[in-house]
């Protein structure tokens, strides 16, 4: 009795909380979670090539906001598959020092990655893994990315 009484409990108590799916559906556009969801349905690796224009330019506008947050590898990902186009985007947030969700360490800490930090380490797996460029790399500040990217910048590849 108890093992068919507990689980039927539980359904109500988490429907009471809010936590069902039809709850879930109801999330405010432009929510926060309404936004990730969004993200999450633009971004398949592999669709990323079929996309507009447009929803090229949503899901960068998306990815540089996820960025910040806990979503920030996925964020980082979806740039490096854009490529070439996320690049001016990403230069212009080198010198930020907002904090991001990302962990400055191997161990989580208290010490967490500035947002420019993390434009930074994206800017380098672009590079690395979207052009064929093997030099020297910019240092850590938006005015020698940007001569880079002004040298450079044919070489990468867009998300394609």
């Amino acid at each position: 009795m108890i093992r068919i009484a507990l689980p039927a409990l539980l359904v109500v108590l988490f429907a009471a909380a809010g936590c069902d799916n039809a709850a879930a559906a109801k999330k405010k556009e432009g929510s926060q979670a309404s936004q990730a969801e969004t993200f999450k349905a633009m971004w398949p690796r592999d669709k990323v090539q079929k996309l507009t224009p447009e929803q090229r330019q949503d899901l960068l506008a998306q990815a540089l906001v996820a960025l910040k947050g806990v979503n920030w590898q996925h964020a980082q990902d979806a740039l490096v598959s854009l490529g070439r186009d996320a690049g001016p985007s990403l230069i212009a947030m080198v010198g930020s020092a907002e904090p991001s969700a990302a962990s400055a360490g191997p161990i989580p800490s208290a010490k967490v990655k500035s947002v420019g930090e993390l434009a930074h380490d994206t800017l380098l797996l672009i590079v690395q893994n979207r052009s064929g460029y093997r030099g020297e790399m910019p240092a850590r500040t938006a005015e020698a990315w940007q001569a880079w990217w002004t040298a450079n910048s044919s070489s990468v590849v867009a998300g394609d």
